[in-house]
């Protein structure tokens, strides 16, 4: 439904609105955002009319309502609810309210986003007067109207309100004459009228208020353009070429780039745009700004404040904390005692890492800060709070907080610097306004209230009004119809585009959302919404050039529909030259290191070719300039591999006794577990594992059950015998050495079967992965190379075991059925292996060549990369 066709309402320009009484007058917006889009637009209008005049007032119509609502309090014989939920009150409180168990039923939902859907399906009723039938066969749906009623009776009994409620409140005064009204009410950025805005327009129009749409028509300067790119950054890239030329060439225009994703695309946007503007700075000034909500946990200060909150309260519970949690805490300071700290405080971390185990207590704490303020101020801070985890009422929290927090970490700072001295402030309002959820949740513990007002800060958005005038601004795709524009570029402009409607909510059934026309794009409602929100968007610019990616997250996209044939291909997009005269930059191509000199021998693992593979730099990086990640914060942290190579021992003593699979099928299941419970415990008697007895329990009873599982299995194999058992071998190629140790290599009829255990979670495709044109995950490769080079004998099977308590998976690949599942037979297995051995060949060539690309097939390539900070990879996405 749109606004200017259901209530017929008149369109009037920028001119139009200025004649206007101001005091008489109200401009209201769609958010606040598109407020701050409305002020500027107005701004720049008087500007460039020379002329001095009062300015209406512009807000957004949630602001206009909820300040109705305030007024009402000072009216006499009005009861109002005692306190006014916010949106981050509400989302915390629908969060708790799905995590109760319904009935004392064990069904709950704990995620976060799952409070955002039902807030959006309880605003989704409210918004457009959806009725819910009371049976619901669906179990979601049936739960939803409990929480429903649930969140409704809540509210009811600490006397509070919500938005919807401020709205019909706000509507039955405005019917009993209590509010006073403007006489003119212009709207701007408003695509949609569902059934409660509508009720409010119509009560408005009942008293006489005059209102009007804003119009933002404007005369074309050229046909639209479009553009197909090969991904996101390409499209953000050529936007900011294209509309910084603009710029230039019309240095008075107003441009701008618009994305309906740009609470994800900000990031982007801002490294190109600082990038690109960088380049005309001792030329020509060129100012930008990105309108986009963020949510305030992102600031650095809030984020340091939750990080020491952590630590008091751990510190006050168990007088101890984690060591990297409080290392995080450390260097998070720097946020707001400035960068002079920032060196020291490094210093001190890197001192956690290398000497203090996986807790440290108050007492290393004291002599870890002894030369500094921040030791004392810890102490101090720390006797704010109740020493044992005490049940306390929010408010009270509240005072704990607020005291120790700020002592910590503002008191001495926050008259400093004018950003953490403006935290500081928004810090306090949000202790604040959380402390309005006091009554509904009554006596809590110090964990349960950092929890609930860490949820309440992630889901306050900020956004920081600038009515500065700026050369470009880059905006949500529904905002930039709120003004006129001399040239428009948007991104993303795919077959998704300007669906605004909420196509579907897990909590509500679909049928109730089709009958309402909200559901899908099939319905005739929402289809001219599209056509509505792209025709504004097509009228508000006199340029409009419009690009979509040809791949996204590897899937095919489609433009829009709305690119149609009066659309031409934009052929060129300006790279930046100087404005005074051209300067080719120096490019120093890195691609290629030195490569290895004849005499110079390398000797390593298979580890070197599996990163030449995954990203040649990281290869050269860490084999060849030595560079290495960090240590982690306990020395003592490789369990998993530990665990790895306890498992690795006891099969390997095992088959030492048993050898032959006929001795196998020979034994009961009860020997079979005599062989392993003896062999675990000898395994036990080496240092592999941690020495608490109670742990050699526990991971006993798993390896047990684990290993009797794969013995199980390999009685299904054909007749073998367990050969080479931890057997060392060398792949010499070249000036290159790969040593390497093979876990088992079993022989059947003259044949070899090269087997290798996991024990990790990770399921092996070697299939897949050795398909690609630079194969990964070499490790049998290079063993079937290196036996091959050392004995006459042909391997008929390379197989990965992946041993795991949820069950043991096999796979791998071979030229006849041995008895697994999950194995490949490949009837020109030599032809396959011999092509893959070429290609291993090539990545071994690379290496000595000093290859050193900075580039991968996939992102999952680096998912173990530990250098990431020195590839600086994957940072536009």
């Amino acid at each position: 439904m749109h606004i200017e066709k259901e209530l017929d309402l008149c369109e009037i320009n920028l001119e139009s609105v200025c004649s206007m009484a101001p005091r008489k007058s109200l401009l209201l917006t769609a958010n606040k955002r598109q407020a701050n889009q409305a002020m500027k637009h107005l701004s720049e209008y008087l500007c460039s009319s020379k002329e001095t005049k009062e300015l209406l007032q512009i807000i957004s119509i949630d602001e206009w309502i909820i300040n109705l609502f305030e007024n009402l309090s000072f009216l006499p014989n009005i009861n109002i609810p005692t306190f006014f939920l916010n949106k981050p009150c509400l989302q915390v409180l629908w969060h708790s309210i799905l995590t109760r168990n319904i009935n004392k039923d064990s069904y709950s939902i704990g995620n976060k986003k799952s409070s955002a859907l039902a807030l959006d399906a309880y605003n989704l009723i409210k918004n457009w007067k959806i009725k819910l039938p009371k049976n619901l066969a669906d179990y979601e749906n049936s739960s939803f109207v409990y929480w429903k009623k649930y969140y409704e009776k809540e509210t009811k009994r600490i006397n509070a309100i919500d938005i919807n409620g401020v709205y019909s409140l706000v509507i039955k005064n405005i019917n009993r004459n209590k509010i006073s009204l403007p006489e003119n009410i212009i709207l701007s950025g408003f695509l949609e009228n569902y059934p409660r805005l509508d009720d409010l327009l119509r009560k408005l129009i009942s008293k006489k208020v005059k209102i009007y749409l804003l119009s933002n028509k404007i005369d074309k300067l050229t046909s639209n353009k479009y553009l197909k790119c090969d991904n996101i950054t390409e499209e953000w890239r050529s936007a900011v070429n294209w509309i910084t030329d603009s710029f230039i060439r019309n240095p008075s225009g107003k441009y701008a780039i618009a994305s309906a994703h740009l609470d994800k695309q900000a990031e982007v946007a801002y490294r190109m745009l600082d990038h690109k503007l960088r380049c005309y700075k001792e030329e020509i000034s060129i100012t930008f700004s990105i309108s986009c909500e963020k949510s305030i946990a992102h600031s650095p200060i809030i984020h340091s404040a939750f990080s020491w909150l952590n630590i008091l309260f751990n510190l006050s519970v168990s007088r101890k904390c984690d060591t990297k949690n409080f290392g995080k805490a450390l260097l998070s300071s720097c946020s707001f005692m400035g960068n002079k700290l920032f060196e020291p405080y490094s210093v001190l971390e890197l001192k956690l890492r290398d000497k203090i185990g996986i807790y440290i207590d108050i007492i290393e704490i004291s002599e870890l800060l002894a030369d500094y303020d921040l030791g004392a101020d810890l102490i101090d801070a720390l006797s704010f709070w109740p020493e044992r985890d005490n049940l306390l009422q929010i408010s009270k929290w509240i005072l704990i907080i607020r005291k120790s927090l700020f002592f910590i970490c503002f008191s001495r700072y926050a008259s400093s610097d004018i950003i953490v001295h403006e935290a500081v402030k928004l810090f306090d309002k949000l202790l604040n306004e959380f402390n309005v959820l006091s009554p509904f949740f009554g006596d809590i513990s110090a964990a349960r209230v950092i929890s609930l007002f860490e949820h309440f800060v992630e889901s306050n958005k900020f956004y920081k009004n600038d009515n500065r005038h700026k050369n470009i601004e880059v905006l949500d795709l529904k905002d930039v119809i709120s003004r006129n524009w001399d040239a428009v570029w948007v991104i993303d402009f795919n077959d998704e585009i300007f669906q605004y409607p909420i196509h579907s909510n897990p909590f509500l059934p679909k049928n109730i959302l089709h009958e309402f026309s909200i559901a899908k794009p099939i319905f005739r409602n929402e289809l001219n919404l599209s056509c509505y929100a792209y025709k504004s968007l097509n009228q508000c610019t006199r340029q409009l050039v419009v690009s979509y990616s040809s791949q996204e997250d590897y899937d095919s996209v489609q433009p829009s529909k709305f690119i149609d044939d009066s659309y031409q291909i934009l052929n060129y997009v300006n790279n930046y030259c100087s404005l005074k005269r051209k300067v080719n930059m120096e490019c120093i191509n890195d691609s290629k290191g030195p490569r290895l000199l004849t005499s110079e021998s390398v000797i390593n693992g298979t580890g070197v070719l599996e990163l030449q593979s995954r990203n040649p730099l990281w290869a050269f990086a860490k084999y060849r300039l030595g560079i290495v990640g960090l240590d982690p914060y306990y020395k003592d942290k490789r369990i998993s591999y530990r665990r790895g190579r306890f498992l690795h021992r006891i099969l390997e003593l095992f088959w030492l006794d048993v050898r032959y699979h006929s001795k196998l099928m020979s034994l009961s299941d009860m020997e079979i577990d005599s062989l392993l419970l003896k062999h675990i415990k000898n395994a036990l008697s080496v240092d592999f594992y941690l020495d608490l007895g109670f742990i050699k329990q526990l991971e006993s009873e798993r390896a047990l059950k684990i290993l009797k599982n794969w013995i199980n299995t390999e009685k299904n194999r054909l007749p073998f015998l367990a050969s080479s058992l931890e057997y060392k071998f060398s792949w010499e190629y070249k000036s290159l050495v790969f040593n390497m140790r093979s876990d088992r290599i079993d022989f059947l009829e003259n044949k070899a079967v090269i087997i290798d255990y996991k024990t990790g979670n990770r399921i092996f495709n070697i299939d897949l992965d050795w398909s690609r044109q630079r194969p990964i995950n070499l490790q049998m490769l290079v063993y079937n190379m290196a036996f091959s080079q050392t004995s006459n004998l042909n391997i008929m099977s390379l197989i990965i075991v992946l041993l795991n308590p949820k069950g043991v998976i096999t796979s791998g690949v071979s030229s006849d059925d041995i008895g697994l599942t999950g194995i490949k037979i490949y009837s020109d297995f030599s032809k396959r292996i011999n092509e893959l051995s070429k290609k291993v060949s090539m990545l071994a060539d690379e290496y000595i060549e000093g290859v050193s690309d900075n580039s991968i097939v996939k992102k999952d390539d680096l998912r173990f990369c530990d250098i990431m900070p020195f590839l600086r990879i994957n940072f536009n996405e």
